[in-house]
């Protein structure tokens, strides 16, 4: 990426470099990364710009920051006596704090004005403390005061609820200092600028709902049960593909045809409530497809009072392998684990747990992976069950 680009030119460069699908060369690499710095110039100059246009309206400024753990890869080299050079490499966990920021004000119509930031993360190798926060914070973008706006200013600032106290001492004290000196030839502000000038830190409520959840929770699960549902979850996914080679004979031995009336919307306020896409929903809700397990043995019901005879047995094996997805979770970040337990609780539904023991009895098929999903215990369905539906209320509340 050198030379002069155009606003065009720049512009089908970052869309070509965010679908999914590309592929970075090392001049990509470095493409991307001018981009990145482009990107961040022209949003702080439309912050400026919007902060200037404002002429005496009130601005809100909300602000956030998170430190993020990230698993970096770490190289260390050393040369012997005889002159040789020794390399290892191994990981290195880093924790970066994460910022952004939104300013909103109006014009004089009544017409929203909104301006986003983000910088590069800072590293919190220093430690995970109030004064890196705070530092960070202030680097970030001046003070409305500081860059000469007379209207109402509303800082808000949100932290992790560790450093929030602290944190929003210091902030008030900087607020205080500006104050203080951002006058002309740095004499205090006018009275009536400092009383204008409101100030409030919050803690994360993301955090808040996340860590009362888990507290919420802790009766229905154990430290062994989440490395279970850890286990499964990568077997799964590690043996996708055995799995996937093994849909077509499930559904041909186990699918059973009826037509009979049913609640369809019952069906679909639950996969809904799975955090399926409305068209699948809609897809499923009309098959009314299930798991139903009977004295002898489970089958695989599908119902074609809604939509017919045509086509059953390929919108079937379809439904399978769109809600075949199965997702990672972490403890650090509790919300991810209803998007996990949803999967598995979806799966279930639709008889997930004979397709795993089918494709495991097939002495051709590798046992190496899915021999993890022998640890689905009876309690540990009953948790996914329990988090599916709180997690996804917590969701969307946050």
């Amino acid at each position: 990426m050198s030379g002069s680009f155009s606003k065009p030119d720049i512009q089908l460069l970052a869309r070509r470099m965010c679908q999914a699908s590309a592929a970075l060369s090392d001049n990509g690499v470095v493409a991307s990364a001018k981009l990145a710095e482009i990107a961040k110039e022209l949003l702080r100059e439309k912050a400026m710009a919007l902060v200037a246009s404002a002429n005496g309206r009130p601005i809100l400024y909300a602000y956030s920051s998170d430190g993020t753990p990230v698993l970096a890869k770490k190289t260390v080299t050393s040369t012997v006596a005889n002159g040789r050079k020794v390399v290892r490499k191994g990981g290195e966990g880093v924790e970066l704090l994460m910022q952004r920021a939104y300013l909103r004000s109006q014009t004089s119509l009544g017409e929203p004005l909104v301006a986003c930031l983000f910088r590069d993360p800072v590293s919190m190798s220093s430690g995970k403390t109030a004064a890196v926060a705070y530092s960070a914070a202030t680097d970030f973008f001046p003070l409305l005061r500081e860059i000469g706006h007379k209207g109402i200013c509303i800082s808000a600032y949100t932290f992790d609820r560790a450093l929030q106290a602290p944190t929003a001492r210091l902030l008030h004290q900087h607020h205080q200092r500006v104050h203080a000196t951002a006058g002309a030839d740095k004499t205090p502000l006018p009275a009536i600028d400092c009383l204008t000038d409101w100030t409030l830190t919050t803690a994360c409520a993301s955090h808040d709902c996340q860590n009362g959840l888990k507290w919420a929770m802790a009766r229905h699960v154990e430290g062994e049960d989440l490395k279970d549902l850890y286990v499964v979850l990568e077997s799964l996914r590690n043996g996708f593909d055995a799995i996937h080679g093994h849909i077509v004979p499930f559904v041909a031995k186990f699918l059973r045809v009826t037509c009979e009336a049913f609640d369809r919307e019952e069906a679909y306020a639950f996969w809904n409530a799975m955090g399926v896409e409305p068209d699948m929903a809609n897809l499923l809700a009309d098959l009314d497809l299930k798991w139903v397990e009977s004295d002898d043995v489970g089958y695989l019901s599908a119902n074609t009072w809604v939509m017919g005879d045509a086509e059953v047995a390929n919108d079937v094996i379809s439904s399978l392998l769109y809600l075949f997805k199965w997702r990672k979770f972490t403890d650090s970040r509790w919300l991810t684990i209803g998007v996990a337990c949803r999967s598995i609780v979806a799966g279930l539904s639709v008889g997930l747990e004979m397709l795993a023991k089918l494709t495991r009895d097939d002495p051709s098929t590798s046992d190496f992976y899915l021999h993890g999903v022998g640890r689905l215990s009876a309690r540990l369905k009953n948790f996914c069950v329990v988090a599916s539906l709180p997690v996804a209320c917590a969701t969307l509340c946050c």
